[in-house]
């Protein structure tokens, strides 16, 4: 029996002009868990991105900004496939009395919702700055939240190129305190998915994944 092959997928970034006034549709090929529409709804991914070329009209966009949306397509998609999160949209029944208690708490920017692969609703929540009683305030919520690292925080807000960079946004992922064992596990899930090994070679060093702001695989044509 054959290895299963993983999915794999281009995404665009609106086209530019570059300086020779050449328009370049800059693209980005994935490999992934699942396709194209599974990642959809993590608004930050699909909202300026695509499967097919945008029209050849470069208004307004920029080669930095096809670098930050094409880099942050794949860390939210490490984030979703290593910690096999599936991103969804808002519904009051699953996620109404949990963005009540997450919006009680302070600090919301960037809110996203997620299914764990337990069934578990999840917010990720990606502000730029905090109340410094912020995670106190979760827990008085009845809340519980761990810090995704770096390189898998999906929103990255802050683009900066530049190798030592860090993004200016943190990715916090909460939930009920009753799931408090099911997050411990997704925790050391996400820490121990920084760390890549060869789908064919086990017994190779593990490398770890591109930084969160790794422009390296970004297509420039």
């Amino acid at each position: 029996m054959g290895v299963a092959k993983m999915p794999t997928f281009k995404v665009f970034a609106h086209p530019y002009l570059n300086q020779q006034g050449k328009v370049i549709h800059p693209s980005l090929q994935i490999n992934a868990s699942n396709n194209f529409k599974y990642y959809e709804p993590y608004h930050y991914f699909a909202s300026n991105l695509s499967e097919k070329p945008f029209p050849s009209s470069a208004d307004g966009s920029s080669k930095s900004g096809a670098d930050e949306l094409l880099v942050r397509a794949c860390r939210v998609i490490e984030f979703a496939d290593s910690a096999c999160f599936r991103p969804v949209k808002f519904t009051l029944k699953r996620f109404g009395n949990l963005l009540d208690r997450v919006r009680a708490a302070g600090s919301c920017d960037h809110l996203t919702f997620w299914i764990s692969s337990s069934g578990t609703a999840f917010i990720l929540n990606e502000p730029y700055r905090t109340d410094p009683k912020y995670f106190l305030n979760l827990g008085e919520q009845g809340l519980i939240t761990r810090a995704i690292p770096i390189n898998l925080g999906p929103y990255g807000g802050g683009w900066d190129p530049a190798p030592c960079a860090k993004p200016q946004t943190t990715s916090f992922l909460i939930c009920d305190y009753r799931n408090l064992d099911e997050l411990k596990g997704l925790e050391i899930c996400l820490r121990n998915a920084i760390y890549k090994r060869s789908s064919y070679n086990f017994y190779s060093d593990p490398v770890l994944v591109p930084a969160w702001n790794c422009t390296k695989e970004v297509n420039h044509d």
